[in-house]
């Protein structure tokens, strides 16, 4: 399951669509910044990294986050 946001769609949710086939336009609103998508998957009712799907993700690369407290 995905869902897009912020989307303006004429498909009702369970709608099929076909691969490459346009599902709305992107809107304002939401909880993204202006002119961004935020792309959510679910597979098998779990939360995953949309980017999976892409191609993969790339290798996290942790970063030191903070000063020494004094």
């Amino acid at each position: 399951m995905t869902t897009l946001e912020p989307v303006d769609s004429d498909l009702e949710p369970g709608d099929a669509v076909e691969a490459g086939a346009i599902v709305g336009m992107l809107a304002t609103g939401g909880h993204t910044a202006s002119g961004a998508l935020h792309l959510g998957v679910r597979w098998h009712g779990a939360y995953i990294n949309p980017m999976l799907l892409f191609g993969g993700v790339p290798r996290a690369v942790l970063l030191p986050c903070c000063a020494p407290l004094p």
